[in-house]
């Protein structure tokens, strides 16, 4: 009987035991992942954490002339100065900043080799992976390492590969060459891996007497190897904690997406359950009995819906697994995720709380006879549901880590109304626009703001979370793109630049002459230093102020620049007053003070007219590059620096920093935004089938089909219907989450922004291509129509217990008075 009842019903089961199957895997998989995390934390401290007993800091001479003193003491086996110097690495066509750091010996190691060996000779350097993928060079090939006080030429011997963990901290940016800086200084900086010098013990020496000897030297400072590991452990489980801050919002995001689906189901399906509750109690079928039946049945689809999504969540972990350890980072990463209790437990509380949250709430919404009841009772709902919202957004805006943490719970309060009342606005305006977009283009009936049936009900629930989940995209987005722009990127000022030396008042003309030698450069921009007499207190600070030639000026920058008797700055500068006045030394010392007109344009730095201001002395030129000096930037480099001489006053070049082409990625940020786009397609998917259950869809395909539409062209107004709603609910949810954005950093302290804009790329990219998804998904014309005739002998047949394929083949339902079918 249990057969014939899933095998009568199992179509209106199909999308519900869809959501709770994935609703499982996705709990089942970020769960497992978790405790995977948690084991790789552990491995990746101790294999990333050299084996010595102390790490010595000191800040009275060099690390070299320190580590002489420690190597003549007669407790010290093995000694090693692990020097960190800030460069930056160029290839024949790229160039970056790096940590460069001086390789260990074999007994205190923590790199695992990739390719090739690690250097022997001082010409020699072993690169990480995300360098060599950056500057595109592999081993045997070269690259040139610039600092304030290096230029050296480097042979590529090997690429190594680190703790994933650990490249999270820094993006993999590093290099490992024989020879320690000399002029590194172990300096002791808390939560932060800066190097130091590495000791261990000798076989006839304790710790203790090793630390009781080092700390007779002056300035030193002793960690022991405890320690060590407590500090190493606390910096790489934060950066384990960004890399997995969204586990428990994609654990809340799943269970409400499939709580509303099953919700969505109930109504669609739970009228015509109900009439055939009532024909079945009339073949002799009693009240309890059917209950009993319909428990079994919701029993068998949670427990399907549950086996596959685990089944696919297990699977998931085990192939995220086995890929982490094939990226050559295996050392340092557990062999599999194991047998998770936890995540089987809780899975399966994930799929039987939705089921019986959703499935009672469509009940109830189902069983109120009169509309008013009904009605009123979505009216009781639209409060929390904004409320439960604008809560989401909050931890959407806060799951990057961006949002201080002091804040007041009457601002958190102000917060959560503001941006629940923003979602009901937000829900209104975009049901308006559907209703004018559909009537424009006649592609539905009219969509009113408050659901008058049960399809309205649908509709109106699938479109909200649609809303929701685009508006969570859109603070993704926005808060993401704020975190990957930097306040000024040099990129945006210069490829190269010279830059007078401290011990030099300005610019000398041979420099000049040394770049025009040069003729690399496609564009210049010649700055003058201009000193600002504004006080620290105001709150205009418009930071460095150069004066520029104006038609240098818009040269350089593409764009007309009105730079006369006025002073430019950034477009985000604050409190922009109409006057300032500034003042500037000439090149014979004479101070020169000048009042100008304060105006925001589209520049990088707060810059002035050049004859405004007289003759300031030149301090820096900007270049832009042309083509080819971009692709050999390595070998012009050291051609413009091999001009400009040397001596003490000789100008010091500067680089544009570049981003790494592929940085750390970060699961939690990719994870989230393919949760909320696959949400997105899911309440696409309910929008366009769950209707198909209800009476007054049928209602519809009669009336169209007796105005002569043929049964295709039913399809496809439903389809654009479908797609066009979608589509402008998705479009205006992405501006409610970039609005929200905006409500919360204004009402909150934000940390680690300086600048947020909205990324209308991004979002764009995004909405295309969960809409390309969507509409393959209709063109599939997938069919699981449950809108059946009711057929009262087969009703019969599922009530007395007979088994339902005992027929050879389907009676053809018969049409019953008082129930209705689709299409």
């Amino acid at each position: 009987m249990l057969r014939g009842q899933l095998d009568y019903y199992w179509r209106s089961h199909v999308l519900a035991g869809v959501a709770l199957a994935y609703a499982a895997a996705l709990v089942f998989f970020v769960t497992a992942m978790l405790g995977y995390a948690d084991r790789a934390l552990a491995l990746s401290v101790r294999h990333s954490t050299p084996d010595s007993d102390v790490l010595v800091y000191s800040d009275t001479a060099p690390a070299v002339e320190v580590a002489k003193q420690i190597a003549a003491l007669p407790e010290v086996e093995t000694l090693f100065v692990d020097s960190h110097r800030a460069v930056e690495a160029l290839s024949d066509t790229d160039h970056l900043p790096l940590r460069l750091r001086t390789l260990a010996p074999p007994t205190l190691r923590t790199q695992t080799l990739v390719a090739g060996r690690f250097p022997v000779a001082s010409t020699e350097i072993a690169i990480t992976q995300q360098l060599a993928m950056a500057l595109h060079v592999s081993t045997g090939g070269e690259v040139t390492v610039v600092g304030p006080d290096i230029a050296e030429r480097y042979s590529v011997t090997g690429v190594y590969a680190r703790s994933p963990i650990v490249d999270q901290l820094d993006s993999g940016v590093e290099a490992l060459v024989t020879d320690a800086d000399p002029s590194y200084v172990a300096y002791l900086i808390d939560s932060q891996d800066q190097g130091g010098i590495e000791v261990r013990a000798a076989a006839t020496a304790t710790t203790d007497d090793l630390r009781a000897s080092i700390l007779k030297i002056p300035g030193t400072v002793v960690v022991n190897a405890s320690e060590r590991l407590e500090e190493a452990y606390e910096r790489q489980e934060g950066a384990l904690q960004s890399m997995t801050s969204a586990g428990t919002w994609l654990l809340t995001t799943a269970f409400l997406a499939s709580t509303a689906v099953v919700f969505m189901t109930m109504v669609g399906a739970g009228r015509r359950r109900a009439r055939e509750f009532l024909k079945l109690k009339a073949l002799g079928v009693s009240g309890p009995r059917q209950s009993w039946l319909a428990l079994r049945e919701s029993f068998v689809v949670v427990a399907v819906a549950y086996v596959v999504g685990v089944s696919v969540g297990y699977a998931s972990a085990l192939g995220t697994a086995v890929l982490a350890r094939s990226m050559d980072g295996a050392r340092f990463l557990p062999h599999t995720v194991g047998v998770p209790l936890d995540a089987f437990v809780l899975s399966f509380v994930a799929v039987v709380a939705a089921t019986a949250i959703g499935g009672p709430l469509g009940i109830l919404l189902t069983i109120a006879q009169d509309k008013a009841a009904w009605q009123r009772r979505l009216l009781v709902a639209v409060p929390a549901l904004a409320l439960l919202t604008g809560a989401l957004l909050y931890a959407t805006i806060g799951m990057p880590g961006v949002l201080a943490d002091e804040l007041s719970i009457d601002a958190l309060v102000r917060t959560l109304l503001a941006l629940s009342a923003l979602t009901i606005l937000a829900f209104t305006v975009g049901m308006s626009i559907v209703r004018w977009a559909v009537r424009r283009l006649h592609v539905g009936s009219d969509i009113p703001l408050l659901p008058r049936s049960r399809t309205g009900v649908v509709r109106s629930v699938a479109l909200f979370v649609v809303l929701v989940s685009t508006s969570m995209l859109g603070v993704l987005h926005t808060v993401y793109a704020a975190l990957d722009a930097t306040d000024m990127s040099l990129n945006d000022l210069f490829d190269l630049a010279v830059v007078a030396s401290p011990d030099a008042p300005s610019l000398a003309p041979e420099d000049f002459a040394a770049i025009e030698a040069w003729g690399s450069a496609q564009s210049t921009l010649t700055l003058h230093s201009v000193v600002s007499t504004l006080p620290e207190s105001d709150s205009f600070q418009p930071g460095l102020i150069y004066a520029v030639d104006p038609t240098q000026a818009e040269q350089y920058f593409g764009e007309q620049l009105d730079l006369e008797g006025k002073l430019l700055v950034p477009f985000d500068t604050e409190s922009i007053p109409p006057t300032a006045e500034v003042s500037f030394l000439d090149s014979i010392g004479g101070e020169h003070t000048a009042r100008l007109k304060v105006e925001a344009a589209n520049i990088p730095v707060a810059m002035t007219g050049l004859r405004t201001l007289g003759t300031p002395p030149p301090s820096a030129v900007w270049m832009r590059l042309t083509d080819w000096s971009l692709e050999h930037i390595s070998e012009d480099y050291r051609r413009l620096d091999s001009y400009l001489g040397t001596g003490e006053g000789r100008p010091k070049l500067s680089l544009a920093v570049s981003i790494p082409e592929r940085g750390a990625i970060n699961p939690s940020r990719v994870g989230a935004l393919i949760q909320t786009s696959l949400i997105v397609i899911l309440a696409y998917v309910a929008l366009g089938r769950v209707p198909r259950y209800l009476s007054e869809y049928g209602y519809e395909t009669r009336n169209l089909r007796a105005l002569g539409l043929p049964r295709t062209s039913i399809r496809r107004r439903r389809i654009a219907h479908v797609t066009l709603s979608v589509l402008v609910m998705s479009a205006v949810g992405m501006g409610l989450g970039v609005g929200a954005v905006y409500l919360a950093f204004s009402s909150h302290g934000v940390v680690g922004i300086s600048h947020v804009g909205v990324p209308f790329a991004r979002l764009a990219l995004n909405l295309v291509s969960i809409m390309l998804a969507c509409v393959g998904l209709a063109l599939l014309r997938y069919h699981a129509d449950v809108s059946k005739h009711t057929n009262p002998h087969q009703l019969a047949v599922i009530g007395h217990g007979s088994h339902f394929f005992s027929f050879t083949e389907t009676p053809k339902p018969a049409k019953v008075k008082g129930v209705l079918t689709g299409e």
